[in-house]
């Protein structure tokens, strides 16, 4: 029997903790929007910043093995880029500063 595929479960048919803690978190992320727009509701500044950061910890670990394997190569280019860039940062400056020649 073929198991249905439902976006809370994992690939193994289990409910996945992770992505019924996202959608939840989701939910609640729309409707604190949702009052801080519509409603007269005080929403601090801080409270999007540490909700971002829990949705992208969360997206992180839903998505597991299968983001790593798309996100990964991207992270290690970024970071070859950035170790290289150190290595000629001051190669341009061959002149004399005295002379006005950088």
């Amino acid at each position: 029997m073929k198991r249905g595929r439902h976006p809370l479960k994992d690939e193994q048919g289990d409910w996945s903790t992770s992505r019924i803690s996202f959608v939840c978190t989701l939910a609640f992320t729309i409707f604190l929007i949702y009052a801080d727009t519509f409603r007269d509701v005080e929403v601090p500044t801080e409270a999007y910043a540490l909700l971002g950061t829990l949705l992208t910890g969360l997206i992180a670990w839903a998505g597991g093995r299968a983001i790593a394997r798309y996100v990964g190569p991207q992270i290690a280019g970024v970071a070859q880029g950035l170790t290289n860039r150190g290595h000629d940062r001051h190669q341009w400056s061959k002149g004399d500063p005295d002379a006005g020649v950088l």
